[in-house]
């Protein structure tokens, strides 16, 4: 299986808006709102133009199965927010290798110093993503983002590149034990 991030063609709009409005999508983002197509292509087209913006679609064997992105990248200050998702519940067990393609740009095509990911208080699954791979936590924002109505809590967490050099080759064993091919290259 060989898995890899590619930027994002128009030709795959229809399929990440399906997964965006899918109801399990949703319940992790901050905002719920289902979004048309005309609100998909605007945002696409805006996102395209910003430069401290990147965002890909995650791949194994040919198949798009997911979306990694970041935003408010400084390069200045070294720094991003990340954010992704995988799109089917069909796909599971791909979100490690979707995080593990995430980290390794930021931290080596980007040459970052660190990597922010901010998690819904009640997105456990989520929570547990980033610890997994040596987040840490450094803010927590109280009745931070309202969500149809209701104020919730969100959790920031922190990967240094440092921090990620020490863990990354345990991901990649893994992988490498399971016959996963990681390509961290657009050379696709």
């Amino acid at each position: 299986m060989i898995c890899y991030l590619k930027p994002i063609e128009e030709k795959y709009l229809t399929t990440i808006l399906e997964w965006r409005n899918s109801l399990r999508i949703r319940r992790a983002m901050f905002t719920e709102d289902i979004i048309s197509m005309d609100e998909h292509k605007k945002w696409f087209e805006t996102v395209n133009l910003k430069s401290d913006f990147s965002i890909f679609l995650f791949f194994c064997d040919q198949m798009p199965l997911g979306v990694m992105s970041f935003n408010q990248t400084s390069y200045v200050n070294a720094f991003t927010f990340w954010g992704f998702y995988i799109g089917t519940q069909s796909s599971k067990g791909f979100g490690k290798i979707l995080g593990y393609l995430g980290l390794e740009y930021a931290f080596n095509q980007l040459k970052l110093n660190k990597v922010y990911g901010e998690v819904l208080t009640g997105n456990e699954k989520s929570i547990k993503f980033h610890e997994s791979f040596g987040f840490n936590q450094e803010g927590y924002f109280k009745n931070h983002i309202n969500k149809q109505g209701e104020f919730c809590d969100v959790i920031r967490y922190a990967l240094f590149n440092e921090e990620w050099r020490h863990k990354r080759k345990d991901f990649l064993e893994l992988f490498t034990s399971k016959g996963i091919q990681i390509h961290s290259s657009f050379e696709i």
